[in-house]
């Protein structure tokens, strides 16, 4: 079993193997935090409990998405426009690594 709290999550494009410091990046989330319980088959009764007396409203979140969707990289769903920009983008860098 495994429990994170994850707090100030940012994060910042690449274009490369090389990774920047991302201290100074807009954060995803300002007024939440994120808790992960990890465990193997179901939720040990110590963790049912703790979610119960927190009041936690188990959601489904992705850092990596939401991260995304904050740049603009990947539109919104039903955001046709966008989707058009991104498919020119991938089709531009797609040409120019050939």
């Amino acid at each position: 079993m495994r429990v994170t709290f994850d707090r100030n999550i940012r994060g910042v494009t690449a274009g490369g193997w090389e990774l920047d410091a991302v201290g100074t990046a807009p954060l995803l989330l300002t007024d939440r935090v994120v808790c992960e319980f990890k465990f193997r088959i179901a939720m040990p009764a110590l963790l049912k409990g703790l979610v119960a007396d927190l009041n936690l409203v188990p959601a489904a979140f992705s850092k990596y998405r939401n991260f995304v969707l904050s740049t603009g990289l990947v539109p919104a769903r039903g955001d046709e426009a966008a989707i058009t920009q991104e498919t020119e983008i991938r089709d531009r860098a797609d040409a120019q690594a050939c």
